[in-house]
C-alpha cells in the first residue's frame, strides 16, 4: 500500500468520526466571548470597589452656605443624623 493511499484512508477515517462538541468553532467562540465578558465584569467590579469611598471613615469638617443665607457646618449634625449633600447643576 502506498503512502498516498494510506494518507487518504486516514483523512477519510478522521472525517467520518464525530468531532467533540467543545472543539467546534462556534463553541470556542462562545467560550471566548463569555470569558471576555466575565473579565470585563470583574474589572469593572474591582474598579468600582477601588474608586468608591471608604465606608466607616469620618468626613472632614466643612461649612457651606444654606439656601436661607446662613452657614451650615458638618459639626452641627455630627452624631445626630445622617447628612446628605445634593449639588444641583446651574440652569436646570
Amino acid at each position: 500500500m502506498g503512502r498516498d493511499a494510506r494518507l487518504k484512508r486516514e483523512r477519510h477515517s478522521r472525517r467520518d468520526q464525530p468531532r467533540a462538541p467543545w472543539l467546534s468553532r462556534r463553541t470556542r467562540h462562545r467560550v471566548g466571548v463569555g470569558l471576555g465578558v466575565a473579565l470585563v465584569v470583574a474589572a469593572v467590579g474591582a474598579g468600582y470597589t477601588w474608586w468608591s469611598g471608604h465606608s466607616g471613615e469620618v468626613a472632614p469638617a466643612f461649612a457651606l452656605p444654606a439656601s436661607t443665607g446662613e452657614t451650615v457646618r458638618l459639626e452641627d449634625y455630627r452624631g445626630k443624623q445622617p447628612v446628605l449633600l445634593v449639588f444641583y447643576m446651574a440652569g436646570t
